[in-house]
């Protein structure tokens, strides 16, 4: 708790003197980077010991990003699963009628498994460009 309440109280001084100077939200409305992040705080305090969880907590608060996007990464990195007829499959992408379709359309048990079980993120990894 008190290392996230040190966040909390540098993130609000460095808001107010500025100090997070490019990496702030500016008008373009791009986010900073990780290694941005860490940097300006290293200029604010050579001594701090951030890390991944403390650059999460200042984009959510610069950014007032909504807490469902932080929801829908964990449901990506750490899926449900469920098993039909001996195949799994993720439960998110699973759709019974889908299922049902795809041997008349020639696709085996494996297949069908396969193409189910892909989750769209190529937009979520493609780099923006700036």
């Amino acid at each position: 708790m008190e290392k996230y309440l040190s966040v909390k109280v540098k993130l609000e001084c460095l808001h107010k003197t500025k100090s997070l100077g490019k990496i702030k939200m500016n008008n373009n409305k791009k986010l900073f980077s990780l290694e941005d992040f860490l940097n300006a705080y290293n200029k604010f305090d050579p001594t701090n010991n951030l890390g991944s969880t403390d650059y999460i907590y200042a984009l959510f608060k610069l950014s007032n990003l909504p807490i469902d996007l932080t929801l829908c990464y964990i449901k990506l990195l750490t899926p449900k699963f469920r098993v039909v007829d001996g195949l799994i499959f993720l439960d998110e992408t699973f759709n019974i009628h889908t299922y049902n379709e795809y041997p008349s359309k020639g696709l085996s048990k494996n297949e069908i498994q396969y193409w189910i079980n892909i989750p769209a993120i190529t937009d979520i990894l493609e780099k923006t460009k700036e």
